[in-house]
């Protein structure tokens, strides 16, 4: 009976105490997110907090630990920062009846890789199809035309462009600006600043203007005097309206080319226009013959 009594409060005096208030130095699993395309080069210090709660529910913090999330700012440079930590980042199992008091130690260093970056030119993979009676005003242009690539020295060295996602504009009729974003397919942990650029487009209506008294230039094939029939033409020239204003009759080349194996032929008119126009003639052929002196 006494031994009975004696374990009998050996047990009672053990649940009383499980239920009396105390306190408790638990460790704490932190987890910190680096900057993008950035490591830590050290392990996180060894960080515990400080409880209060009954014997039985600290113990359960043993099995299931409090945890502290925390992330670095992706615009740091540095190869070192401070977290500085408290009560309010930890983050304890809901089903434990305790109170978080402290956190130590508060501040904590943490060190990074080193992280470079430098600017790179973008590849425009942008197609543009402009409507009937349009057209380009050049190639289309991105703005920015280079963007900044960010991480670890030995991939940032080795990126020597980078290219736009392919997209393709169409039926335009007038200028344009699109957001294209950067493919970063490839890049890994590589970061790219901005992520995107805008595609410019210039777009023109296409008007016509009319070019008459262009003289026809023979070259024949044989050593002669040549004459055309008719000795000028009207070219109808196509293009860009402001290209076409300060166009004359010396702007478009009219050539007849003949081989000079007869007195006279019928040849097809050929036109050299300025660039980026095109051209058509009344009439497309003249008759071309030698003169007799």
């Amino acid at each position: 009976m006494k031994v009975t009594a004696l374990v009998l409060s050996a047990v009672l005096w053990a649940v009383v105490a499980a239920e009396e208030p105390t306190t408790e130095i638990i460790p704490v699993s932190v987890e910190v997110a680096p900057p993008e395309g950035r490591t830590l080069t050290r392990s996180i210090p060894r960080v515990q907090a400080l409880y209060s709660g009954s014997a039985r529910e600290l113990f359960k913090l043993y099995g299931e630990p409090p945890r502290i999330n925390k992330s670095i700012p992706d615009t740091l440079s540095l190869s070192a920062f401070t977290l500085d930590l408290s009560v309010a980042d930890l983050l304890t199992p809901p089903d434990v009846d305790v109170n978080a008091l402290e956190v130590q130690p508060r501040l904590i260093r943490i060190e990074l890789d080193d992280a470079v970056e430098r600017d790179v030119p973008v590849v425009s993979q942008v197609s543009v199809e402009v409507d009937t009676g349009f057209a380009l005003l050049g190639n289309p242009r991105l703005a920015p035309d280079s963007v900044t690539v960010r991480g670890p020295s030995a991939l940032v060295q080795a990126i020597q462009s980078v290219p736009t996602i392919p997209m393709s504009i169409t039926g335009l009729q007038a200028p344009a600006r699109r957001t294209v974003p950067i493919d970063t397919t490839g890049l890994g942990v590589v970061r790219v600043v901005p992520a995107e650029v805008d595609a410019v487009v210039d777009v023109a209506e296409i008007a016509t203007r009319l070019i008459i008294g262009v003289p026809v230039v023979v070259q024949a094939g044989a050593p002669g005097d040549w004459e055309a029939d008719p000795m000028a033409i009207a070219v109808t020239v196509r293009g860009v309206e402001q290209r076409l204003a300060g166009l004359t009759r010396d702007s478009v080349n009219a050539t007849a080319v003949i081989s000079g194996e007869s007195d006279e032929e019928v040849v097809s008119i050929q036109l050299t226009p300025p660039p980026g126009l095109t051209a058509t003639a009344t009439p497309d052929s003249v008759l071309v013959r030698r003169r007799n002196d």
